[in-house]
């Protein structure tokens, strides 16, 4: 549970991310790259604070491990 601001919501959704396995060997011409779970918190947690995530549908197209994904799901 977080204590409702905003910084915590993403430091914990940050949290939530951080057990995402990676790529084991990621091969950059195949353009796999790992996506740092502070990255992607602050970018789900942006989206959601501009009403972007809560009741919409989000793709998330090539998403590698998923993580932006996940965050999505995480919020809402």
């Amino acid at each position: 549970m977080t204590d409702g601001t905003p910084g915590a919501t993403r430091r914990r959704l940050a949290q939530e991310l951080a057990v995402v396995a990676g790529f084991e060997d990621p091969r950059a011409p195949l353009e796999q790259y790992h996506t740092p779970p502070d990255l992607a918190a602050h970018i789900v947690h942006v989206a959601d604070l501009q009403g972007d995530i809560e009741g919409e549908t989000v793709v998330d197209l090539g998403c590698g491990t998923g993580m932006l994904a996940l965050g999505a799901a995480l919020r809402g």
